[in-house]
């Protein structure tokens, strides 16, 4: 469990970097790794853990919109490739964490550490004032396992100062690349 915390935490790292709008830096950076066979079928219902135990993120109440928004997306996305949401008390057949964070609130390093990840995206030569570095961590879970089947975390430039709409935007459209190796539900894997 403790295994798990830590890897949810970290995560939650990744979030922060989702945004992206006309005058940001447009690199993004992403590794991918793991099977994904416990997605083919049967395999339809899915849970995501309720509570992110990784957020590295700073406090206030855009914490808890990112959050929440990122929560929201992937159920999203996943009901959109015909996967169907339910409770952890209802057996799904995988779960999905997710974790954010930005780089002010921790390195690659300590992500490398926790995850045995970093997408490693530069910094260099980015206004640190206008832009911070953030990462997003989504993983899959069999049902009672510590550790993830399969995982993708990502790194982009993030705004400082962004509004919720666009936020909201950019995190869709991250988390829909970062999932989009997940093929749709009653489909084998390509």
């Amino acid at each position: 469990m403790k295994r798990l915390c830590i890897f949810l935490f970290v995560m939650v790292l990744t979030v922060g970097c989702a945004s992206l709008s006309g005058n940001e830096p447009r690199t993004v950076s992403k590794l991918v790794t793991g099977d994904l066979s416990l997605v083919e079928p049967p395999a339809r219902r899915f849970a995501i853990y309720p509570v992110v135990n990784g957020s590295y993120l700073a406090e206030g109440p855009d914490r808890d919109l990112i959050i929440g928004t990122t929560r929201d997306e992937i159920r999203e996305i996943m009901v959109g490739k015909g996967y169907v949401p339910v409770s952890l008390a209802e057996e799904p057949d995988f779960i999905i964490g997710f974790g954010l964070g930005v780089e002010s609130r921790i390195t690659d390093e300590e992500i490398f550490k926790k995850t045995g990840l970093v997408a490693g995206l530069s910094t260099e030569g980015i206004n640190q004032a206008a832009f911070q570095k953030g990462s997003i961590l989504v993983a899959l879970f069999k049902p009672g396992a510590k550790e993830p089947a399969w995982r993708v975390l990502a790194q982009g430039m993030a705004e400082m100062k962004k509004s919720e709409a666009s936020r909201k935007q950019a995190i869709h459209e991250l988390l829909a690349v970062m999932l989009s190796p997940v093929p749709p539900a009653g489909k084998g894997i390509p």
